[in-house]
């Protein structure tokens, strides 16, 4: 008889703790359906997608020079940005250029012999005015050396256009004895993030921020994003691979195994 009503009893208790189970659980597994809808994948592409109308990657060339430097000039790839040589169909060549978020970017650079006497930076604005300049120790040895904006310095304007030069200065000979350049110089562009991009980037980790700078065209945060990583964790085969990719993806896959390198 005890047995007989127990039963039922069992049954109802039962079906009751289910449901408070699907009450209790139904809610949070739809939270995380949603946060992870929102996330970005962890295995995404490196690779640089330009802004549209930037045009496209081109292998980047070592650098340009002013005056003699011969020293420095019979050197391959001395002097390399880490920057997209991209080219449009309507333009006579390609033309060193990427955006930036930051107010105070860093820019990275390769320095693949140890001549001259110093390298200089400069970063002028759409007038042709200095925003900042600096001049730095050769370092001591080859590698990939990083540049950033001081906190002192004037801040990148949005949808503003800057030119930065950054060479390698050698002593020469000539009438007076006037220092001459080896040099690279290109273009960087500030630009404000949109809501649904800052959203991305403020649930990402720091290697998916990197991705979705890159797909997003956002050449220099994702590059100084991943460089610290690398620089962070210089054994992690996974980064070197990622870093590897965006530098192969704009034609810098001669330095992408290059090692980073502190000034003196």
């Amino acid at each position: 008889m005890t047995q007989q009503f127990l039963k039922p009893f069992v049954s109802i208790s039962l079906i009751l703790s289910v449901g408070l189970v699907v009450q209790n659980t139904s809610p949070s597994q739809a939270q995380t359906a949603r946060r992870n809808q929102n996330r970005p994948p962890t295995h995404v592409s490196m690779a640089f997608e330009p802004p549209p109308g930037q045009g496209m990657p081109t292998r980047t060339a070592a650098g340009g020079s002013r005056g003699s430097c011969p020293d420095v000039q019979q050197l391959s790839q001395t002097l390399t940005a880490l920057v997209p040589n991209l080219i449009q169909p309507q333009e006579i060549g390609p033309d060193m250029r990427g955006l930036t978020v930051q107010a105070k970017p860093t820019l990275f650079f390769y320095l693949a012999a140890l001549v001259g006497t110093e390298v200089a930076f400069s970063l002028k604005d759409e007038d042709g005015f200095d925003i900042y300049q600096t001049s730095l120790p050769i370092p001591q040895k080859p590698g990939i050396v990083s540049i950033r904006i001081p906190d002192d310095a004037p801040s990148l304007e949005a949808g503003k256009n800057y030119r930065w030069s950054f060479g390698i200065v050698c002593e020469t000979s000539n009438a007076g004895n006037i220092p001459e350049v080896v040099f690279v110089s290109g273009e960087i562009q500030r630009i404000q993030l949109d809501n649904d991009l800052s959203q991305k980037l403020a649930i990402a980790k720091p290697l998916e921020q990197a991705a979705i700078y890159a797909q997003y065209g956002i050449w220099f945060e994702s590059l100084a994003t991943l460089a610290t990583l690398r620089q962070q964790q210089p054994e992690d085969f996974t980064l070197a691979s990622h870093w590897r990719e965006l530098l192969n993806s704009v034609g810098l896959e001669n330095v992408a195994d290059e090692p980073f390198v502190e000034w003196n």
